[in-house]
């Protein structure tokens, strides 16, 4: 029993001993610019294609889910989404993704007892209109809610990997450094 021990110890000492720390390799490289890695245009184009086609798949899934949620609530969004969800892009976000125009309103994620507790949400008056009427539609707003403001991330990065795209060149060689390079996941 006591070589048993005496074993698992070791074990346990060697496995301690050859283990990384969390962050050791990336750290010492995250904060040195220094180091530069060549790709070139064609590299980099062939990777934010990618990235688009991997983001417009994900914006077709959230558009699902945003359908399901919305025939779930039986009511359909009225408050205009707000602008700075768009990052000055509203016109650009809205070609990639244009179901992000609305959300609920923020009531519609409360059910009216809400109001009863000891804070107040911003904004609200004691009007006991546009309330959920149960709390999975309240969590179904929220979430709704939730998914555009991901919808609209995401089409802002297709935006910019659009406008990257167009702008590289081909024929030149790039020097990319870490954070650049695992972004476009090299």
């Amino acid at each position: 029993m006591e070589d048993l021990f005496i074993h698992k110890n070791q074990v346990c000492k060697n496995i301690m001993e050859n283990t990384l720390n969390k962050g050791e390799i990336s750290d010492s490289f995250k904060y040195d610019n220094e180091i530069k890695y060549p790709k070139t245009g064609v590299e980099i184009k062939k990777q934010l294609a990618t990235e688009i086609v991997k983001k417009a798949d994900f914006l077709k899934q959230l558009a699902l889910r945003l359908s399901l949620l919305k025939e779930y609530i039986e009511v359909e969004p009225l408050e205009e989404t707000p602008n700075y969800l768009f990052n000055e892009k509203r016109e650009t976000i809205l070609n990639i993704c244009p179901f992000a125009d609305k959300i609920y309103d923020e009531k519609m994620s409360y059910l009216d007892s809400d109001l009863n507790s000891r804070i107040t949400p911003r904004g609200f008056s004691e009007e006991k209109v546009g309330f959920a009427k149960d709390e999975k539609q309240a969590e179904s707003c929220r979430e709704y809610n939730q998914k555009i403001r991901m919808c609209c991330e995401i089409a802002n990065e297709i935006s910019i990997c659009k406008t990257m795209h167009d702008n590289i060149e081909e024929g030149k060689t790039y020097q990319l450094n870490l954070k650049q390079l695992t972004s476009l996941k090299f």
